[in-house]
């Protein structure tokens, strides 16, 4: 059977390897059978409870072994999941995200679901509980409306474990997945990726990387960020086990590194952040890692210093530098061979992943020549398709290009980079006002228009500033406040915890009676970014 699907990976892994681990999760697991024949079931719950071909169905639960049951109950439903992120953000946030996507029905848990309060937004939409699932084989559909408490009952032994009949037509240009990531005006942005686009990354992995199906990942990134779809598409391809790393363990780099050498981790993929802090906090004993073989990271760029440092302590380890926005996934990439190649510049995001097209285009669109900056465009089978629910934003994402006598469609990244070669790139920085921090990528005007919507500021300006300790940005926000306010930094930054993930909120907050402006009389973002320099020299 040829793979068209997302869906297929699972399924003709089970077929394969039917008793191997597919995921494991603390002290449990799930075989790759188990895992075929409950999302299956699902999928089945799903049909019955009204879902139809090509909707959007969302799935708020923790990283869990149900989680990914769900991901692959919605594509075996002909449907295309949204992954909300149950750890970072809050209950508002949330929310938003699912109005904006208007999914009719959410895969959620009892807890999950009380802390939504989801009852006055959208009253027809069911509420998919999935509590019991791996331990009794029941789901509950229920309705949202908070006036009809009735719950619906269906026994998952009274659906086949066979794959559900859909009767809508489904192909590798269906959607699969819809990623919401921060938007510039405020508003999340939903990504959405095609079975075909997610499918020409995970082929290009497979084929570069070797993976073999006694490989052991690690799950780091949530599944809301677009790292997580290599952790676990990857593995079900070949029939290799991913390990989900514990959230009391995912920010404590002395756990994780004990987790590592536990699990005998052999193939890792996270933001460099994640390294920086362990050669920060820990003190690494390079045969706890004996099982691991290979390092990819991405996300944002790697502190040179920190990265030769541990080349220099892993030197039989391959090192991968991965870089794409989320519409892209994985566009670039490039291998660090030797720690002797680290300069004082970041190393290069490489050259274009197979069957992706990439080039460095000036103003004007021409291709830049080499030594020269340019903005880095992306065509090709992986780039996504558009923005869900957004016709405008998707037509300003993407630019027509004449190559070779045939115009084309390029999707913008807004990442400037230098060409250091005929097809190799180096990151420079954002052309607008984008940022990563933890690898996630974060609109500042969002922030800003949040911190605007506090009654007692009148002026916001959110500045991101780089930790070379942490080899990561930090987020410092200057405010004005209006007139006789009587809020305190605390109370601002608990409020912004109630609309913005954890990620999104300023580490500093500093209050001036005006914000500095340029010539032009807008706000002097240089000016602001040179005093937070000064603040922190020394820190």
């Amino acid at each position: 059977m040829a793979v068209l699907l997302l869906q297929h990976l699972l399924e003709r892994t089970a077929g394969r390897y039917p008793e191997k681990i597919a995921v494991v999760d603390g002290d449990r697991c799930i075989t790759f059978d188990e895992l075929n024949a409950v999302s299956n079931q699902v999928a089945g719950q799903l049909i019955a409870c009204g879902c139809k071909g090509g909707e959007t169905v969302a799935v708020y639960l923790p990283k869990s072994i149900e989680a990914v049951i769900a991901f692959f109950g919605v594509l075996k439903a002909g449907c295309a999941y949204v992954p909300l992120d149950a750890h970072y953000s809050p209950p508002k946030r949330i929310k938003t995200i699912l109005e904006l996507n208007n999914s009719g029905i959410l895969i959620t848990d009892e807890n999950h679901f009380e802390r939504l309060s989801l009852t006055e937004s959208k009253p027809e939409r069911k509420i998919l509980l999935v509590d019991t699932l791996l331990s009794e084989k029941t789901v509950r559909c229920r309705s949202g409306n908070a006036e009809d408490r009735e719950y619906l009952e269906y026994l998952l032994r009274n659906v086949s474990g066979k794959v559900p009949e859909i009767t809508h037509s489904i192909d590798e240009n269906s959607l699969a997945y819809v990623l919401y990531t921060s938007g510039s005006t405020g508003i999340p942005k939903g990504v959405m990726i095609t079975h075909r686009n997610a499918l020409t990354f995970i082929n290009w992995a497979v084929d570069c990387f070797r993976p073999e199906p006694e490989t052991v990942f690690a799950n780091h990134a949530p599944f809301h960020f677009d790292l997580s779809v290599f952790d676990l598409y990857v593995p079900f391809a070949i029939g290799g086990s991913v390990h989900l790393i514990p959230s009391n363990v995912m920010n404590n780099p002395r756990a994780l590194v004990e987790w590592i050498a536990v699990r005998k981790i052999q193939v890792w993929y996270s933001v460099p952040s994640v390294w920086t802090a362990i050669l920060n906090y820990t003190s690494i004993n390079a045969t706890s890692f004996k099982e691991l073989r290979m390092i990819l990271f991405a996300g944002e760029v790697f502190p040179p210093k920190d990265l030769n440092m541990l080349m220099q302590l892993f030197p039989d380890k391959r090192f991968f530098n991965l870089y794409g926005p989320t519409e892209t996934n994985v566009c670039t990439y490039h291998e660090v061979v030797s720690a002797d190649e680290i300069g004082n510049d970041a190393v290069p995001i490489g050259k274009a992943c197979k069957n992706t097209n990439v080039q460095a285009f000036d103003e004007e669109m021409r291709e830049v020549p080499v030594g020269d900056v340019g903005e880095l465009y992306v065509n090709g089978p992986g780039v996504f398709i558009g923005y869900y629910g957004d016709d405008k934003r998707t037509y300003n994402a993407f630019k027509k290009v004449s190559m070779e006598n045939v115009e084309q469609r390029w999707y913008a990244t807004g990442d400037l980079v230098r060409r250091i070669s005929s097809d190799t790139y180096r990151y420079v920085g954002r052309k607008d006002l984008m940022v990563k921090c933890s690898g996630f990528r974060i609109e500042l005007p969002e922030i800003e228009k949040t911190l605007l919507q506090y009654a007692e500021i009148r002026d916001a300006v959110v500045i991101p500033v780089y930790r070379e300790q942490r080899g990561m940005f930090m987020l410092k926000a200057f405010l004005c406040l209006r007139p006789s306010a009587e809020c305190t930094v605390q109370n601002i930054k608990n409020w912004c915890g109630e609309q913005l993930p954890r990620y999104m909120i300023p580490e500093v907050i500093t209050i001036l009676d005006e914000l500095p402006k340029n010539s032009n009389g807008k706000t002097d973002r240089q000016r602001l970014t040179e005093m937070c320099l000064t603040t922190l020299k020394g820190t």
